[in-house]
């Protein structure tokens, strides 16, 4: 965990926490993917009595999480919050290890393993992800899946032959994925199959972190998962919202919709990397699980909801859905909102706004 700050004396920095105090009236965090490309702008006010927040760092699930702090009405400084991030942090890697198909020691890599030569006994936190992919698999007509292992390396090959695509998809479908309630385990259906959470952890992570603060009673802070994952507990002291914006990538100096939050959290899916090839070709790296082909004509969506659990796997479902099925969801599930962006033919994206979410006039 990493927290800058300038007056650690040489005992607090050997626990491995440094601290950065912001003093600056306002200052904006830039949240990008790995190719530098800023997805989400989130603009951190200072309190509306002057107050501070903190910043705490730490690396996990193969990304950077921040926690974006503002002090407690009794404390002091840095050092009274940092053991409650470390807390949280902690928190994260403790559900890394449980449900991280990249380490073989998991309960999902064991499932990965043996489910296909028979039942294979989960544990309740693993289970209870299972459950809710399933849920989500159902109510989005498959455009959530976490099998979709088997597609993610076909197209990894940089010449995926079409006559390789069905043996890939005939390895992807939860409905191949047999949860047995009474005994609270898992099989597959067919061989070669395999689960990863990695569309849900960020945000599953961000959810466990928020449960420590409020344990703590931390009533204002901004939690980052990644290049598009947010959560962000109550608002600025004394302000109403905290406000995310959605960046226009084609304008820098501008934003394609400013989202107001508090006490929700959001997730944006986007293929900005792919502009330039989309702009030819109208495709992007993200596919549709149902049929293994790469999704066209769609620029982000970014959705908002009460978990980051849930914000994760409807961003990328509602990419594959499109906007007529979104509408339907989000008028089926009134608790959810979502903004979506086609790919524009003229550079000027034009947002749609469904749902449940506040944005700013």
């Amino acid at each position: 965990m990493q927290f800058v700050y300038p007056f650690m004396n040489n005992s607090f920095r050997r626990k491995t926490v440094t601290f950065l105090l912001l003093t600056a009236i306002s200052f904006c965090i830039n949240i990008s993917a790995q190719n530098s490309t800023v997805l989400l702008r989130t603009e951190v006010p200072s309190g509306i009595n002057g107050e501070t927040p903190f910043i705490f760092t730490h690396r996990a699930m193969g990304t950077e999480f921040t926690f974006t702090i503002f002090p407690r009405p009794d404390d002091i400084g840095p050092e009274d919050l940092a053991p409650i991030a470390r807390e949280a942090f902690q928190s994260i890697d403790t559900l890394e290890q449980e449900i991280s198909s990249w380490i073989a020691s998991s309960n999902t890599s064991n499932i990965n393993r043996e489910a296909a030569l028979g039942p294979v006994d989960v544990r309740p936190k693993v289970w209870h992800l299972l459950t809710f992919a399933k849920e989500t698999w159902e109510k989005t007509d498959g455009a959530f899946d976490i099998t979709v292992g088997p597609l993610i390396d076909y197209w990894r090959d940089p010449n995926p032959l079409p006559s390789h695509l069905p043996s890939a998809l005939a390895r992807v479908g939860m409905e191949k994925v047999v949860l047995h309630t009474d005994s609270r385990r898992i099989s597959f259906s067919v061989p070669d199959m395999r689960i990863s959470f990695g569309g849900i952890g960020k945000g599953l992570a961000l959810d466990r972190a928020a449960e420590v603060f409020a344990l703590y009673g931390v009533e204002s802070a901004l939690l980052s998962g990644g290049d598009s994952s947010i959560l962000v507990v109550g608002s600025p002291p004394g302000r109403e919202f905290w406000q995310i914006g959605l960046h226009n990538p084609y304008n820098a100096t501008s934003d394609m919709e400013t989202v107001l939050l508090r006490d929700q959290a959001l997730s944006t899916s986007a293929c900005f990397h792919e502009i330039p090839s989309v702009l030819e070709e109208e495709s992007c790296g993200i596919f549709n699980p149902n049929t293994g082909l790469t999704v066209n004509g769609m620029l982000s969506t970014t959705v908002v909801a009460s978990t980051g659990m849930a914000t994760d796997a409807l961003s990328t479902a509602f990419y594959v859905m499109g906007e007529k099925r979104v509408r339907e969801y989000c008028k089926a599930h009134p608790e959810i909102g979502a903004i979506l962006v086609a790919l524009p033919k003229n550079r000027q994206p034009h947002p749609v706004i469904l749902g449940n979410i506040k944005t700013k006039p």
